[in-house]
């Protein structure tokens, strides 16, 4: 996600991986 902030990307790969991990 090219100008995303550094808070936004973590957010998201917390998102898949508790989604992938649920």
């Amino acid at each position: 996600e090219l100008g995303a902030k550094d808070g936004d990307s973590v957010r998201i790969v917390d998102f898949e991986f508790e989604y992938k991990e649920d």
